[in-house]
């Protein structure tokens, strides 16, 4: 989801899109070069396999006869396992980085040697591998899985545990067509998918999910036009493409459907980007070899599903020009929204990677001379652990989205910010993985397929908070419908951003829509009739920086992002606590916030609130460190707040407070935490008391403890310009409990404070 701004050297930042680069584990001088080993090359997918890999012939299993229909059927052959994991006799060593004896058996003809040199070339160039005795790397042994929903081939070696990756093995999945003898012999469940997403099965496939039949093809009405569409007319490999522009006078100037990309640049630009020097060139005719290689992929699917027209960001906004940037940028939900399908090939890092070709497989034959029976199954490399595979793969229907999730929870495409909208506006959308494709439709029929068949379900999905506000015309639902803006950031906040300047206009699309349903008036990422409940968010811990790092950052910030209210100030993960039936307990005297641009939705360079209300230091100028050892943990803020001993609130501090050698403080005290004063914002009520208070094991162990009240409020702190000026810093909860609660600040003066 997202804008994208070409960024060359002389443009300034305003002009630059966020790059959405692949994390890569740090690169030291004495790990192997394997970015510059040629990989392996498999010229026939039925191969011989070498002496070593014959083992996955399975020749030393016994082969039974079993009745599995109780007479009904001719009794079945069965392979005689005793438990699902057995493992095969595999050990070889080679040489690093480029494996010879490896790269000879696979010259030889050896297709599991292709498979595992080169998957263990590309599991070292993306964790790093050090320095081995005499360059040698063992692999120990095989084991293979008997499991109907991932039979598979693990390779193990020691060597394969890196920073960032605890298993020592490599998975190889096995497939087989349905009909064949091994399928039911050795209960494969697993369906053979062909190499190329563009082979005849995989584009019957894709049209029966896009086009579909009945019901499904009302989808096909198109009632929106972009301001700018790629044509892919041409179906000749070489054949020329170009951009159009509504109101050019084009022949279809009706709404046409479109497909529409979601993807990631990677580390840098694309090869080819539209600008104001190009713009005129490119309506005229784009060379389809002047592409990189993602967008070569994609018109070619256009192509073969008929579809004339296809938006891409970098091609469709002009990368140089602010104005149409913004402009544009106010249109991502209607492109998304309206797209007949939107692209999203999760396998690609960058553009310069595909996505219509997968990794091989390779054809392993068997025979019984028992028996006298032949068949074959197929082994591919598969980038994921077996054990997190497991449990989403499967030969019979799971959960409809775990095999997808699988695919996400592993792919670039998830972790970046810009994606954010792109998914929430999609609603049909075709996921390109490593395994397999996945259809995600949400109208006109709620669904999830996989290409494998063993995922088509149709679902419930749209009354979801998100999803109803995006894709339906219902009235507003009040704190309902706020959820459905405010836990959707909670998942933004977990993604990067290269630029942070981007962190507003990366959601200013949806906060336009939120606007447009419910009238209310947009804040930096917060609504003006709910900061009773917006304002309480908190950063989780492992993102804190100290307390210096953060008052520079909101005294002299290199780039404003939001005012420190906001939760766009911040950089890392969020929580947002919340109680039930909240109401406001202070005034909101003025909410206002400065555009940086034209577009309301997007950067901001300033902002404030003039609040009046309940305000009184941090009583005895210091906090206490609460241990934290319930269920609750994750939840709790983890410093107490007393008085004469005896508790007042739980604290969250947006920094965290380590000893030199990092260890966490018992107690927060001195200048800074004297200076902090306590603001009222809202109450509620809770029924997990545990959360918010003193001693959690006790009201854990509590029958049936009623609904109680809890205040909520924001930590200040003085920033030093103006009187009554204060930065948010933290935030706190206040249970009715000891001394804590609305008695506590009943008793507290009213004050008007500016917070910027």
């Amino acid at each position: 989801m997202g804008l994208f701004i070409f960024r060359r050297g002389k443009l300034h930042e305003d002009f630059a899109k966020t790059p959405r680069s692949v994390e890569k584990p740090p690169r030291d001088d004495s790990s192997y070069d394997f970015l510059s080993v040629k990989e392996s090359i498999l010229s026939n997918s039925r191969t011989t396999l070498c002496q070593h890999c014959s083992v996955l012939q399975l020749r030393d299993v016994k082969i039974v006869q079993e009745d599995t229909s109780r007479g009904r059927k001719p009794p079945e052959l069965k392979a005689d396992v005793p438990g699902f994991e057995a493992d095969l006799v595999y050990h070889r060593r080679d040489v690093v980085p480029h494996l010879p004896l490896m790269a000879n058996s696979a010259d030889s003809g050896c297709g599991f040697c292709v498979l595992l040199r080169n998957a263990m070339i590309q599991h070292f160039r993306q964790y790093p591998l050090g320095c081995l005795p005499d360059d040698v790397i063992e692999i120990v042994r095989i084991r293979h899985y008997w499991n109907s929903g991932l039979s598979a081939f693990t390779v193990h070696s020691p060597a394969f545990v890196r920073p960032g990756h605890r298993f020592g093995y490599l998975t190889f999945r096995v497939s087989v067509n349905p009909t064949d003898p091994c399928a039911s012999m050795f209960d494969i469940g697993s369906e053979r998918v062909p190499e190329s997403v563009i082979s005849p099965a995989g584009i019957f496939t894709m049209k029966q999910w896009v086009f579909g039949k009945g019901e499904e093809k009302a989808a096909l009405q198109t009632f929106y036009r972009p301001t700018r569409l790629i044509c892919v007319e041409s179906r000749k490999a070489s054949g020329l493409i170009r951009l159009v522009e509504s109101g050019d006078g084009d022949k279809d100037e009706k709404p046409q459907p479109y497909l529409a990309l979601s993807y990631c640049w990677g580390r840098k630009a694309p090869s080819l980007v539209t600008t104001k020097s190009n713009y005129a060139h490119l309506k005229c005719s784009i060379p389809i070899n002047s592409l990189p290689k993602l967008y070569r992929d994609a018109v070619r699917l256009a192509q073969v599903l008929g579809v004339k027209y296809i938006w891409i960001d970098a091609l469709c906004i002009i990368q140089d020009d602010l104005d149409d940037w913004e402009r544009e940028s106010q249109m991502m939900a209607d492109i998304f929204r309206n797209s007949l399908v939107t692209v999203i090939p999760l396998r690609a890092a960058s553009t310069d990677e595909g996505f219509l070709e997968r990794s091989p497989n390779i054809q392993v034959l068997y025979h019984s001379d028992e028996w006298n029976v032949s068949g074959s199954f197929f082994v591919r490399h598969m980038p994921f652990s077996y054990e997190n595979a497991e449990s989403a793969i499967r030969n019979g229907p799971s959960f409809s989205d775990r095999p997808v999730s699988l695919e996400l929870q592993n792919s670039v495409w998830q972790t970046r910010g810009w994606t954010f909208q792109e998914n929430m506006f999609s609603i049909r959308k075709l996921y390109f993985g490593e395994l397999m494709m996945y259809w995600d439709s949400l109208r006109p029929v709620d669904i999830m397929r996989t290409e494998d068949t063993i995922i088509d379900d149709k679902l419930d999905r749209i009354d979801t908070a998100e999803l109803s506000l995006i894709h339906s015309s219902g009235p507003w639902r009040g704190d309902y419908d706020y959820d459905g803006w405010y836990y959707p950031i909670l998942q933004y906040s977990k993604k990067k951003l290269t630029y942070e300047t981007d962190r507003l206009p990366a959601v200013s699309s949806y906060a336009k829509l939120i606007a447009s349903k419910s009238g209310d008036t947009y804040l930096a990422g917060l609504w003006k009739n709910n900061l009773h409940r917006g304002l309480l968010w908190k950063l989780q811990r492992r993102d804190r920086g100290t307390f210096d790092k953060l008052i520079q950052r909101l005294a002299s910030p290199s780039k404003y992002i939001a005012p420190s209210w906001s939760w766009a100030s911040r950089r890392g993960a969020l929580d947002l606590d919340n109680s039930d039936e909240m109401k406001l307990e202070c005034g909101i005297l003025e909410a206002k916030t400065k555009a940086h641009g034209g577009d309301a939705y997007g950067r901001v360079r300033g902002g404030h609130l003039l609040v009046r209300g309940r305000v009184r230091s941090v009583p005895g100028g210091r906090l206490q460190k609460l241990p934290l050892g319930t269920p609750y943990m994750d939840m709790q803020c983890e410093w107490l707040a007393l008085e004469d001993e005896q508790y007042v609130a739980q604290c969250a501090l947006d920094w965290r407070l380590t000893a030199d050698r990092g260890k966490q403080l018992s107690e927060a005290s001195g200048r800074f935490i004297e200076a902090i004063v306590m603001l009222l914002v809202s109450s509620g009520h809770t029924t997990t008391p545990s959360v918010v208070s003193r001693n959690p094991q006790e009201w854990e162990d509590k029958d049936g403890v009623p609904s109680l009240e809890v205040m909520h409020g924001l930590l200040l702190y003085p920033t030093g310009k103006a009187d009554g000026e204060y930065w948010r810093v933290g935030l706190f909860h206040s249970l009715a409990d000891e001394q804590g609660g609305r008695d506590y600040f009943d008793r507290c003066d009213e004050r008007t404070l500016r917070i910027v």
